[in-house]
């Protein structure tokens, strides 16, 4: 996948990021106005700034999960 595939994805699809601490299942939220793979890449590491451990974000993409971390 390449960068124009993603502007596609976010675009037209629900990203969801998921974040958490520890062993925990995390919260997980709609992502809105990502427009690349940059934008998204970033909101991952604010999320790890504002106190979570861990968190990524997955889409689907042709007829699959895709799953992205930072």
């Amino acid at each position: 996948m390449n960068a124009n595939d993603f502007a596609r994805i976010a675009a037209i699809s629900n990203i969801r990021i998921t974040s958490g601490e520890g062993d925990s299942e995390g919260a997980t939220v709609i992502a809105t106005n990502i427009r690349t793979l940059s934008g998204l890449k970033s909101r991952l590491r604010r999320e790890r700034a504002n106190g979570d451990r861990w968190a990524y974000a997955t889409y689907d993409w042709n007829n699959g999960r895709v799953r992205i971390e930072a």
